[in-house]
């Protein structure tokens, strides 16, 4: 019986993340009566469905909640994520297919 030796190399998919731009988490908000919360949107079809109900929801449990609405790419980007973050006390992020 013959044998041919054969070689396999094991490549790792996983891409390097420059983990010095990462700041860590935010700290928690402890209550959100009074604050300005963001939801963000991608603009997959039906999310906009899925915010209006989360909204109101929050409305609900807390009435003098401020809500603002944002959308577009997956990504805020750098010049995006600053400004929102200048504008709310916490943001809601979502996409979907």
């Amino acid at each position: 019986m013959k044998s041919d030796a054969t070689t396999l190399t094991v490549m790792n998919p996983q891409g390097e993340i420059d983990t010095s731009l990462v700041s860590g988490v935010s700290p928690r908000v402890e209550d959100l009566e009074g604050k300005t919360i963001g939801l963000y949107w991608n603009g997959k079809p039906d999310g906009d469905l899925f915010w209006d109900i989360i909204e109101g929801r929050l409305k609900e449990k807390f009435p003098k909640i401020k809500v603002l609405r944002y959308n577009g790419p997956g990504d805020l980007g750098d010049k995006m994520a600053p400004n929102i973050a200048k504008e709310v006390d916490a943001l809601m992020y979502g996409v979907g297919d």
